[in-house]
């Protein structure tokens, strides 16, 4: 498995930059906030509120980012409805055999909860929105904003 490359901006958060290992013609986009796509359920509108709230919050959001916000509102969106689900119907539900005995099964939604909270974990990881991925990155101090007269005026 080959291991994905680290963005240029993310090794200089790390402070693991290397002239050497630096791609000089790395895009480098607009921080701000992607706009959402209309086609966004409520739920998943809520998500991407959050996400985008973080993330920006942390100064590592940018228009960019769309689809990858996208992703990551979408699998917190399901994971919400799945829990719902699972709560509302059980984990459990009973089944009678073929000789008329009953047995417990485990609901089918409780697996799907899983391999979605792992990849909404995962996800959560690619923004450094997990406490062992933000651990790898610093942020910088951002310069006080100036408006147009402060820049004249001493």
């Amino acid at each position: 498995m080959v291991k994905p490359r680290v963005p240029s901006e993310l090794k200089k958060l790390r402070g693991t930059d290397q002239p050497c290992r630096m791609n000089a013609k790395e895009p480098a986009p607009v921080k701000g906030f992607p706009v959402a796509p209309a086609h966004l359920s409520p739920e998943e509108v809520y998500a991407w509120q959050q996400v985008t709230q973080l993330a920006d919050s942390m100064g590592i959001l940018t228009i960019a980012d769309v689809f990858a916000v996208e992703e990551l509102a979408t699998a917190y969106a399901n994971l919400l409805s799945l829990r719902k689900r699972i709560k509302e119907e059980g984990d459990l539900y009973e089944k009678r055999d073929i000789t008329g005995e009953t047995m417990k099964r485990v609901n089918p939604l409780v697996g799907l909860e899983q391999t979605q909270r792992k990849d909404f974990m995962q996800l959560l990881g690619k923004f450094g929105l997990t406490p062992s991925d933000r651990s790898k990155v610093s942020t910088v101090d951002k310069a006080p904003d100036m408006d147009d007269l402060s820049m004249w005026v001493k």
